[in-house]
């Protein structure tokens, strides 16, 4: 069973990547520059978000266009065309090409409406990659990350030239000459002659330009880089807490001086928290932490993925492929659980449990993330793995076992989770109905447990260490938590469901084709049902509150999953052609699993805008061409919630001194002057723009005509915004409409050709013109 354990293992630590991978590692999003300039214009320049997919121009004819036209690529990739379609959702301006079924690409004949009147002779559009020419058609030519696309027009009365490359001086003084340069894009000799701001270069491509006045000037062939993660492990404001006070902990330190720069102390939250998973999570990162920066430098970006992950790089150059710590620490609490499953039910019974847990959605993607009932799924399956481990016949688990579960469930639920109390209360009382154990060990276990996870004077435990970390004599977060919620009502604050929500709406949702097949189980073993029971309980008791989440249940989902395994081979039990029959049956139910992962997964790996849009904001201005800029950046209340997190704030103190800021004075981490990251909430634009000290704003509001008087849009992210059923796929009417609808929308993802992703500007940036 080593194989099937460590099968389990490698696949829950990639949660993110396989999902992600089933999208086609080589079709994912990329972030690439596109440019199409007309003879003495610029019709659009800016980022964009694409791959490959089918394109339709305006003139008409809807084709494939993902580089497997003539058959250039084995795979759908990124491609150049379907950037520009991309483009031109952004922009607003249409395109038109024709179709060559020979070559099965586009021959691009007008963008914008220009030129009026189309003469391949004797006009064309030339498509250049990194500024040289395509030598395939744009739906054959593959584009990677930061990757540099223009279409540029081109009389062929003129001699042929190739792309300008301009590079100089990102930020420039006023009334100081500032040297400029133009070299050929394609090899990089320097082109004489070229016009930039209205002067000539010299013959070694220089040219000096003087700016009378401040503000933003934008000169033509400027490029610029800037890197985007698109797969990176942002996080969300339920995650936000124990996300920042591992950041605390790691940049700051824990001695008392240090808790007044901590978060919390800004932003306590409805009820106080417990910091003990995250301090434990910020301590076993730092060894890791250690090892990474040994190969070199380490941002807080970084240090937010190393505080999550595993330094286990598959490659680091593309995108980053590595392991989350918390979700190491449930992988091998699954592992325990699936040990203990093949030891009662047997080994087909285990690997029908690995199964199904590696392609469901839910506890994969959010078992790394920093949510506390992650933190408390950890004990809570190494107590299942207690309650599990008997004999293959056995009915009966010893009372150690069944002490040992009590134990671990009552420090959970004093230290990490209130609610693990509801769960505690059915175990314990099953065991003393069944006779696994007697009354006196369970008051016995469950005191000397309880105490001793509140308070001893020899470890660290939850009101010793939250007093501290809070300020608070004898703080109990978890009992102020119940008496917030609970006694007080006021989970319902944040919504209400009904009775029947957990069994009709969550449930489902997380266990997807484990739900009908866990009931084909339940009603198959005794010794399933038996272990059913008590989670049964948990969940009819949680559903007497108002306020529902699928996060407070989300401790039953391992245990469904081996009730559904055992479904599983029942089910393939049933026919005497059981080798034809299983493989059906796996195939159904695996492929169901996988199916809607790959929906559920695309969905939320889309939809961190905050996250996205602070990247964003560091790439276009980088500390190394503003080292003594003043940067004040207000985050909006969306962008906070979605990703903007204390670890994203890069170029803002602290820098301790296990991280090698680049630009930073190694000696005294400090930056001149350093960065602000105003989250301040309930702030109008217009009252932001009357604070003069701000720079830049990533707002969530639309910029409307008045706000582009004082504040320049610089960049944008769409994130997303819905699914929608592509009937024009099978019904040629309305096609066009289905067309609009989604064009106006934004930019958009297909899956398997029926289903379309629509994304929506969410977040803004803005810079001040003054």
């Amino acid at each position: 069973m080593i194989l099937s354990t460590l099968t389990l293992l490698a696949c829950l630590l990639v949660p993110l990547a396989a999902a992600a991978a089933s999208t086609s590692s080589r079709n994912a999003l990329i972030l690439a520059n596109v440019r199409v300039e007309w003879t003495n214009s610029t019709i659009f320049d800016g980022y964009v978000l694409t791959s490959g997919h089918d394109v339709e121009p305006a003139s008409g004819g809807k084709h494939f266009c993902d580089g497997t036209n003539g058959k250039q690529h084995p795979t759908r990739v990124p491609v150049a065309t379907a950037a520009l379609d991309d483009a031109s959702v952004i922009g607003n301006f249409q395109w038109e090409g024709d179709w060559y079924t020979d070559f099965q690409d586009y021959f691009v004949t007008r963008i914008a409406g220009l030129p009026e009147k189309v003469d391949p002779n004797t006009t064309s559009w030339i498509l250049y990659l990194n500024y040289v020419p395509a030598q395939v058609g744009g739906c054959q030519l593959q584009i990677k990350q930061h990757d540099e696309v223009l279409f540029a027009f081109y009389p062929h009365q003129y001699p042929f030239q190739a792309a300008l490359y301009l590079s100089g001086p990102q930020e420039v003084s006023a009334n100081v000459s500032n040297p400029f340069r133009v070299t050929n894009g394609t090899n990089g000799p320097p082109i004489a002659g070229a016009s930039v701001g209205g002067k000539m270069t010299n013959a070694d491509g220089y040219v000096s330009l003087e700016f009378s006045e401040t503000g933003v000037r934008r000169l033509e062939a400027e490029k610029s880089g800037w890197a985007h993660v698109l797969l990176a492990p942002y996080t969300k404001v339920e995650e936000s807490f124990n996300l920042h006070a591992t950041h605390d902990v790691l940049s700051y330190g824990i001695s008392k001086h240090a808790l007044q720069n901590y978060d919390h102390k800004i932003f306590p939250g409805a009820v106080p928290r417990t910091f003990i998973g995250s301090i434990l999570l910020a301590w076993s990162s730092i060894p890791l932490i250690f090892v990474e920066n040994m190969g070199g430098s380490l941002d807080k970006l970084d240090l937010q993925i190393m505080s999550e992950l595993w330094s286990l790089s598959i490659n680091r150059v593309s995108q980053l492929t590595v392991r989350l710590t918390l979700a190491t620490a449930n992988a091998l609490s699954l592992c325990l659980i699936r040990r203990a499953v093949s030891r009662r039910f047997g080994p087909f019974d285990s690997v029908y449990f690995t199964l199904l847990s590696i392609t469901q959605f839910h506890l994969p993607f959010w078992m790394g993330r920093t949510l506390p009932n992650m933190f408390a799924l950890i004990p809570v399956n190494i107590a299942v793995s207690f309650l599990l481990d008997k004999a293959p016949k056995s009915f009966r688990p010893s009372s150690n076992a069944i002490a040992t579960a009590i134990a671990i469930l009552t420090f959970t639920a004093v230290v990490l989770r209130a609610e693990i109390l509801l769960l505690l209360g059915p175990i314990a009382f099953f065991s003393l109905f069944y006779r696994y154990i007697t009354l006196k060990k369970v008051i016995a276990v469950g005191l000397i447990s309880g105490l001793a996870s509140l308070v001893t004077k020899r470890t660290a435990l939850t009101v010793s260490v939250d007093s501290y970390f809070w300020g608070k004599s004898y703080l109990w977060p978890e009992f102020s938590g119940i008496y917030f919620n609970v006694y007080e009502g006021k989970s319902a604050e944040w919504g209400t469901s009904p009775t029947h929500a957990y069994w009709t709406l969550h449930l489902p949702k997380l266990l997807l084709s484990s739900f009908p097949l866990s009931i084909i189980g339940f009603f198959q073993d005794l010794r399933i049902r038996r272990l059913l029971y008590p989670f049964l309980v948990f969940i009819g008791l949680l559903s007497f509150l108002g306020h529902k989440e699928w996060r407070f249940i989300v401790y039953v989902v391992p245990v469904f999953n081996i009730a559904a395994a055992l479904g599983l081979r029942n089910l393939s039990a049933l026919s005497n052609r059981s080798n034809l029959f299983l493989l059906s049956v796996l195939i159904f139910f695996i492929g169901v699993n996988i199916s809607l992962t790959y929906i559920l997964t695309l969905t939320s790996i889309n939809n961190y805008p905050g996250g996205t849009a602070l990247t964003l904001f560091h790439q276009l201005y980088p500390v190394s061409q503003h080292p003594s800029a003043h940067m004040h950046v207000h985050i909006s209340n969306l962008a906070a919630q979605t990703g903007a997190s204390l670890f994203l704030q890069s170029n803002a103190p602290p820098f301790p001194d296990h991280l090698r800021i680049p630009t930073v004075n190694s000696s005294a981490h400090v930056l001149n002057p350093p960065w602000i990251y105003d989250k301040t909430e309930h702030l109008t634009i217009s009252a932001l723009t009357r604070q003069k000290s701000i720079t830049h704003m990533i707002v969530e509001e639309r910029p409307d005509e008045e706000v582009k008087k004082r504040w320049e849009v610089v960049g944008s992210v769409a994130s997303f915004d819905k699914w929608v059923v592509d009937l024009g796929l099978f019904k040629e009417f309305g096609r066009v409409q289905e067309k609009e609808k989604i064009k106006e929308s934004g930019v958009r993802e297909r899956v398997l050709g029926v289903l379309r992703m629509v994304k929506k500007e969410k977040l803004w940036i803005l810079q001040r013109k003054s």
